[in-house]
């Protein structure tokens, strides 16, 4: 279906918002950067703002929500029946291999690296994430397995996998984030190896 021009014109103005208040975060600090020097960088009217967004914290939603589209995307593309840490594996490269060489990636980092509040919005939104992808993995496992436990499991070790390959390759322990993503993956395994050798504890 053709968009209209009223829808198109929308969607530019709100991605102008959106890029002018990243822009705006990463330079001068969420928390010193009003809503009104947000909608004067835009071109826009702090009334035309709140029809987009309800508050800064709303502009940092957006980042969430591709964040999470990316992820289910990849997680969909994962053959049924595949080996779920194999899917965990493949989510996370292909995630970062198509936002590591992207500019706005440093940028996201650093406004939640520098914000308090910025790290709060997006853990509020986080959680909506969480349940998509473990929704989205379950569908991928066999019908026989428990809905809650393994699915929740793969959603949350992959967002944690990503968050610290992320946070390795901004403080620069890693050259690029493909490479942060393969070091996290690689001790992760190294880890789960070692707690399998070790003996049971005693009851």
């Amino acid at each position: 279906m053709t968009e209209s021009p009223k829808l198109r014109k929308q969607m530019l103005v709100r991605d102008a918002i959106f890029q002018s208040a990243i822009e705006l975060f990463a330079r001068q600090g969420f928390d010193q950067t009003t809503v009104e020097e947000v909608a004067h960088a835009a071109g826009v009217s702090r009334r035309t703002f709140f029809r987009y967004f309800t508050s800064k914290d709303d502009l940092l939603a957006v980042c969430i929500v591709q964040y999470g589209e990316s992820l289910l995307q990849t997680i969909t593309s994962c053959a049924a029946g595949m080996d779920p840490m194999a899917m965990v594996r493949a989510t996370v490269m292909q995630t970062v291999a198509s936002s590591g060489a992207l500019p706005r990636t440093r940028q996201i980092v650093q406004i939640a690296v520098g914000s308090r509040a910025a790290r709060q919005a997006y853990q509020s939104r986080l959680i909506d994430v969480e349940d998509a992808l473990a929704a989205a993995y379950a569908r991928k496992l066999p019908e026989d397995t428990p809905p809650q436990m393994l699915p929740r499991m793969l959603a949350m070790l992959t967002l944690m996998v990503m968050n610290i390959a992320i946070g390795a390759w901004y403080h620069g322990e890693c050259e690029d984030l493909d490479a942060a993503a393969d070091e996290v993956l690689l001790r992760l395994r190294t880890l789960f190896e070692a707690m399998q050798q070790a003996p049971a504890p005693r009851r």
